[in-house]
């Protein structure tokens, strides 16, 4: 049996493909009841080569490109040949992929920052932010540095003073020289002058130094002060006074002491050697003005501890006699003045700037709701008993028949009824007088009157 060849001429097809990777696949159909047999007919059939492609897969767009095709129509013959099965040889190409892994970038954007910068306090009175708070001054407190201290202390404890004097030097004569502070000679009679005189004076309460204030001719006059350092204290002035005593009193002393006036120099007191009592050019009020804030020195006054130490302070010191009472509060001086600034305001009400009397909030609250139930019971009472009062006396009137001609008519025992004819009855409604007449009326005979009854109209 010769059966029909179909030849088929394989045919080459260039494409070229696109970004997507496709993977050559050579497949082999071989049908049942056609032998696929070559037939020499003269036709040279077409090589099939399959040149695997090395693929690259690209994350990129995919683009189509128009692939071209050629096709060759093979012939077809039908020829009765012989059957004679040429040697079948079967060749399988060898497909070589290359698989290059894509890479994927992934790029992380930072976020962007939420806080938010805090404002910069408006601290006050020279203060300094921080970054958290105001750094206040030595003389300053309070959240902006707002408020100024009660209490500032200076740390003075004591006072300068003098007193002038005069002293004769009687084993020396004056001359020009000594009118010139810088010559040799008054600067030597200076240093002999003032260690003789720290041994004078030196017992005196607070002696310091001697100060020439003039040399003047007569033999030589010596006007001098005599520095001292008193303590500071309330009593300041009598202390000044003592001062002034007992310089006078060491001046008396050298007019009584004797001695060698050859190396050294010898003093005679006048009778008054006294130029000026001690005196101090101290200032408590000056003092403390150049110590507190230069903005605040009116609300500052000078006080001496019981130490004798000066400190300045303000009315909301309770150790000044007139000081500031706050009750419920706490006094803070201002730039404006001292101020109560009052205790729990969110609970209590003060209705005075010294809060002095407070009123609880709390309490108000509760009162007002039973003040004004109160004032509802009592107007809801008494409008009850007006109506009721209302209602009883139109009852009454309603249920009292009101006679038109009244005649009284009395029996006594036995039903005999005494007819009163001179009883008369006057006016009209409820408000009539009833007006007997007893003329004819026998008091020895018994009455009974029987008891009233009211009647309800029909």
């Amino acid at each position: 049996m010769t059966s029909a060849a179909t030849t088929t001429t394989p045919v080459e097809t260039g494409s070229t493909p696109a970004a997507s990777t496709t993977t050559p696949v050579e497949t082999g159909m071989t049908t049942d009841a056609t032998a696929m047999t070559p037939v020499d007919t003269g036709t040279t059939p077409a090589a099939t080569a399959t040149t695997p492609m090395e693929t690259t897969t690209s994350p990129a767009a995919t683009t189509m490109a128009p692939v071209e095709t050629s096709t060759t129509t093979a012939a077809s013959s039908t020829t009765l040949v012989e059957t004679s099965p040429p040697p079948t040889s079967t060749a399988v190409p060898t497909l070589a992929t290359t698989t290059t892994p894509a890479t994927t970038t992934w790029t992380t954007k930072p976020k962007p920052s939420t806080s938010t910068a805090r404002p910069a306090l408006d601290c006050l009175n020279g203060g300094t932010d921080d970054g958290k708070k105001c750094i206040c001054k030595s003389e300053f407190y309070g959240p902006l540095c707002q408020f100024a201290n009660d209490v500032i202390a200076t740390n003075v404890s004591t006072v300068k003073a003098e007193v002038n004097v005069q002293v004769k030097v009687v084993n020396q004569n004056f001359t020009e020289e000594l009118n010139n502070k810088s010559s040799p000679v008054y600067m030597e009679f200076e240093e002999k002058f003032k260690a003789q005189m720290n041994i004078v004076y030196k017992t005196v309460t607070g002696y310091q130094d001697v100060v020439i204030l003039e040399l003047r001719l007569g033999s030589i006059v010596v006007d001098h002060s005599v520095i001292i350092e008193a303590p500071l204290s309330n009593e300041l002035d009598n202390t000044l006074q003592s001062v002034t005593k007992q310089v006078v009193k060491q001046l008396e002393v050298i007019n009584t002491t004797t001695g060698d006036c050859t190396e050294k120099l010898c003093f005679v007191a006048p009778p008054n050697p006294v130029l000026k009592n001690a005196t101090t050019n101290f200032s408590a009020a000056d003092t403390c003005r150049q110590s507190v804030p230069q903005n605040f020195t009116q609300y500052y006054y000078p006080y001496i501890t019981e130490k004798g130490t000066l400190t300045c302070l303000t009315r909301c010191s309770q150790d000044l006699p007139d000081f500031l009472n706050c009750n419920y509060g706490q006094c803070q001086l201002k730039i404006s003045g001292p101020q109560c600034a009052c205790a729990n305001m969110d609970v209590f009400w003060y209705p005075d700037d010294r809060c002095q009397t407070r009123v609880s909030k709390v309490g108000v609250g509760m009162a007002v709701p039973l003040v004004i139930l109160f004032i509802a019971g009592i107007v809801l009472a008494a409008f009850l008993v007006r109506a009721r009062n209302g209602g009883s006396k139109a009852s009454l009137d309603s249920s009292v028949e009101q006679p038109e001609d009244y005649e009284e008519e009395m029996s006594i025992s036995g039903g005999i009824i005494i007819k009163n004819d001179g009883a008369s009855y006057n006016g009209s409604g409820s408000r009539g007088t009833f007006s007997p007449h007893l003329s004819a009326v026998d008091p020895a005979i018994p009455m009974h009157i029987r008891r009233p009854k009211l009647v309800s109209s029909p």
